[in-house]
């Protein structure tokens, strides 16, 4: 930036600013803000898989209960996916949905 005085050039002006104070400054707001971010994504995806669940849940009760009037299960067999923990409820209510899905294509 050039400095005038009575319309002829007076001077300079340069600004220097050194990387390392820079560094010194943001490092421990970026830091902050990378473990805030993680946290974040992490509370999304638990928040997701537990909606979905509770989402899921009543399709596959209604997907139970039809197998059960159409004999395609055995009563234990349904006690047994009663008894199994939510991601594995999760993963064969996943695969039950593709393989239906895959009796439409053509």
């Amino acid at each position: 930036m050039t400095l005038e005085r009575d319309g002829a050039p007076f001077g300079s002006i340069r600004v220097g600013i050194s990387t390392v104070f820079l560094k010194r400054e943001l490092a421990p707001i970026l830091n902050r803000a990378m473990i805030m971010s993680g946290v974040a994504i992490l509370l999304s995806l638990m928040l997701a898989a537990g909606l979905s669940n509770v989402a899921l849940k009543p399709l596959e009760l209604i997907g139970r209960r039809l197998d059960l009037m159409t004999g395609a299960r055995s009563i234990a067999a349904s006690q047994r996916n009663a008894k199994a923990n939510p991601l594995t409820r999760w993963a064969r209510s996943i695969r039950k949905s593709i393989a239906w899905a895959g009796k439409f294509e053509t």
